[in-house]
């Protein structure tokens, strides 16, 4: 018995050939399930009696089987049963439907390529396509680095954990992932979930974390459940990760002063920097300040480099030399500016001196120098970005662009050069004896060991077994998993650029990511905003730009960990600071309080609750308020209600806006008996117009079967008008006699003729019939 795929369908060419479906056009065919197809009828549709309506076909899979679904949307104008018209040309497409399951000619080529997309870009890859990937990669990696070493520290886990967490994403999506853009790695926002469910448990936890979330999220992704991150609305996803923001600020206090303790929430981390101010380091503090003012001016001035004093001293010499042999007028104003350089780097040597002076501190000479740098940078680079170097020379032309892609290098590498110059002062203040800064820390050299996730560990000389390190776990097993969907699609969905997005080819690539990554020692991982953006503004080409990206991190695995002890807190500190300002979302205050101020609600419950009582709760908190919102809605369903008189005959036209279910059964009751009771003798007939009720369920079917009881024994007529065929379906299983309420026409004249027309008994129920097709 084979079972069959629903992917493995190829509808296209099935219709194509036996002479049954010549009457019938495929006006949209797809090989997804659950995904309706139109037919138009034709002249064929004409010879039986009916209007050119089109046809609804839906397919769906049970188990073993595929079930075709022919729904007429067509009015008739004569008796004529459609399953006796359709089922005819039906019978051929099932043949040969069958014939093609048991020949397996149904797996095809694009079937491979959407499950390994590898396979459908590669062999159309181009020469010139490897320079722009090598560059985007590169450049990735150049981010990657600083910001999986600062993820860690917010995981609460040792330095190295970020890189070993960066290792797997980049090759693992190189051959599974969907998205040239899309790069997966350690966040801010996983790694302080991480930090929220293994606390201070050890880093075997955070490992068995990452595969457990892999498996959940690999589970989700074969069962098509994706939509389960539908549930948490746009609201309650910015207050989340806006509390998140603030929540990983909060706890990088401790780093950016230089005083110790825990800060494993907001609340604490609040709490102890009012403990411990007074310990804060003075030279911690001015290195974390000077370089998240360094990193804010660059974003906020727009400015494509930030350290640009270093370019300028070459280029003052150079533009000088050039100017006098060349007489060039344009290298007059760069000579100028770099002579202003020049000056401006005086200026900061005496600032710096009168500073070490006052505060008796050697080790300020190179802080000031450094932020006084930043600041003049920012003016000089912001001037140069508007100098006009004329169109005369082709020359001239070409050094622009160069020097302009050289600056632009710099700006999108501008953390691992915050991270860098740090180092560099660190170590030079160490080769002089001094230790003015708390540093990163001794870190493992070499690759991560290959080795099974740990499901038995022991933590501060307690045992746990799988079970208890699961229990430690808690929702977290869930939770974590569900929040990595939600941050690596909607990350996909903003890069996608209008393409579609195979959600499911996502989850299966995060999901790999995460499972192999526990085999050497990862975290959680997923699709990270920040490196996507640069990837994208890098020019990548295809997905193999994270190769190099990999190659890049297992460089710095390999030959950088020695430098990598030297970096300080204050530096790792500040660079994740400084990229939260701009995780808080606030300008969806306004939207929402223009848009609609019910949304609120929402966001603030989740925004405070992720605050004060914790990210996962808080999350929950948002959700449950979201869900009450939409339940109260199905329960109370607006009704509007008309009283009518049409062809000298009174009438109440009721029309529900929405489905009518259990929740709002006594509520739509009692709203049409309150409308409904008129003085004895006044007959008036009760029309409830069903175009948007798409489904009815068992309590409300009886509720309507008892309102008719209610209302005929006020001898009140009343009709069903117009409602989906669905609805009546249920209603006339539950209560067959009901089936004689239920009317259709396009107006309202219609119902009041002097004599109604009964709908023919093959359309009283249903115009639908099923055709089951089993692969045996």
């Amino acid at each position: 018995m084979a079972v069959v795929e629903k992917p493995q369908l190829d509808l296209n060419s099935m219709f194509a050939g036996p002479d049954e479906m010549a009457g019938l056009r495929p006006l949209a065919l797809s090989s997804e399930s659950l995904k309706p197809i139109l037919w138009d009828g034709g002249r064929e549709d004409d010879r039986r009696g009916m209007t050119s309506q089109p046809t609804k076909v839906s397919f769906r899979a049970d188990k073993k089987r595929w079930i075709i679904e022919i729904v007429d949307g067509a009015s008739y104008r004569t008796g004529h049963d459609l399953a006796d018209g359709a089922l005819s040309s039906w019978r051929a497409f099932k043949s040969e439907l069958r014939t093609r399951l048991r020949d397996g000619s149904t797996c095809s080529r694009a079937d491979l390529e959407k499950r390994l997309p590898v396979v459908q870009w590669l062999p159309r890859y181009a020469k010139q396509d490897l320079v722009h990937d090598a560059l985007a990669g590169i450049t990735v990696g150049l981010t990657t680095v600083p910001q999986a070493l600062a993820y860690a520290g917010v995981a609460g886990l040792r330095t190295q954990y970020g890189l070993y967490s960066s290792l797997v994403g980049p090759f693992i999506y190189v051959f599974l992932g969907g998205s040239k853009d899309i790069t997966i790695g350690p966040t801010a926002i996983l790694a302080l979930m991480t930090r929220t469910f293994v606390s201070n448990h050890g880093e075997d936890f955070a490992v068995l974390l990452a595969f457990l979330s892999g498996c959940v999220i690999s589970l989700l992704g074969l069962l098509r459940m994706g939509f389960l991150v539908d549930f948490i609305s746009l609201p309650v996803t910015v207050g989340f990760t806006s509390a998140a923001a603030v929540t990983i600020a909060s706890t990088q206090v401790k780093d950016l002063l230089g005083y110790g303790g825990e800060n494993d929430d907001f609340l604490q981390a609040w709490k102890n920097l009012e403990e411990n101010a007074s310990h804060s380091r003075l030279t911690d503090s001015l290195l974390g300040v000077m370089s998240i003012v360094a990193l804010l001016l660059a974003r906020v001035c727009n400015c494509q480099v930030y350290i640009y004093l270093s370019l300028l001293g070459v280029m003052s010499i150079v533009a000088l030399l050039v100017a006098r042999v060349c007489n060039f007028q344009v290298y007059i104003y760069l000579s100028l500016l770099g002579v202003m350089s020049i000056v401006a780097l005086l200026v900061a040597r005496v600032l710096a001196l009168l500073l070490a002076r006052v505060c008796n501190c050697h080790v300020l000479i190179y802080l000031s120098l450094l932020g006084v740098m930043s600041i003049v940078a920012l003016l000089l680079a912001r001037e140069l970005k508007n100098l006009d170097l004329g169109k005369g020379s082709r020359e001239i032309g070409m050094f622009k662009r160069v020097v302009g892609k050289c600056l632009w290098l710099v700006s999108i590498a501008r953390n691992a050069l915050i991270v860098l110059i740090g180092a560099v002062i660190a170590y030079i203040c160490q080769v002089n004896g001094r230790h003015p800064f708390r540093l990163t820390g001794e870190v493992t050299e070499g690759f991560p060991p290959l080795q099974p996730p740990p499901f038995s560990t022991t933590d501060k000389g307690t045992e746990y077994s799988f079970a208890k390190m699961t229990g430690v776990l808690g929702a977290g097993v869930v939770i974590v998993p569900l929040i990595s969907i939600l941050e690596s699609v909607a990350v996909a969905k903003s890069f996608a650029k209008g393409k579609p997005l195979d959600a499911t080819q996502e989850m299966i690539a995060l999901g790999l990511s995460n499972i192999l990554g526990s085999f050497i020692r990862s975290m959680p991982v997923t699709g990270s905003f920040t490196r996507t953006a640069v990837n994208n503004a890098s020019g990548v080409r295809t997905q193999l730009g994270g190769l190099f990206t990999g190659i890049l991190l297992l460089l710095t695995l390999g030959f950088m960990t020695k430098f990598i002890s030297y970096i300080p807190k204050a530096s790792l500190a500040a660079l994740i600071i400084s990229a939260m300002f701009f995780m808080v979302e606030y300008e969806m205050v306004p939207k929402l309080w223009k848009t609609r101020k019910l949304d609120l609600i929402p966001f603030i419950a989740t925004f405070f609750g992720c605050l004060f009582i914790s990210l996962d709760y808080g999350i929950v908190v948002g959700i449950l308020v979201n869900v009450s919102f939409i339940l109260y809605k199905s329960a109370r369903p607006d009704t509007h209600i008309k009283r009518l008189k049409i062809n000298g005959r009174e009438m109440l036209l009721a029309r529900p806006d929405q489905g009518l279910v259990f929740p709002a059964a006594e509520f739509f009751r009692q709203v049409i008996h309150s409308n409904a009771c008129f003085d004895e003798g006044d007959h008036v007939t009760l029309v409830l117009d069903g175009t948007h009720i798409a489904v009815v369920d068992f309590t409300m079917a009886t509720n309507l079967k008892s309102l008719i009881e209610d209302l005929e024994l006020r001898k009140q007529s009343f009709i069903f008008w117009n409602w989906r065929r669905s609805a009546e379906r249920t209603c006339c299983a539950l209560y067959p006699a009901m089936g004689r309420y239920f009317r259709y026409g396009s107006t309202l004249n219609d119902l009041f003729q002097d004599k109604i027309e009964e709908d023919s008994s093959s359309t009283e129920y249903s115009n639908a019939s099923t055709i089951v097709i089993s692969t045996e």
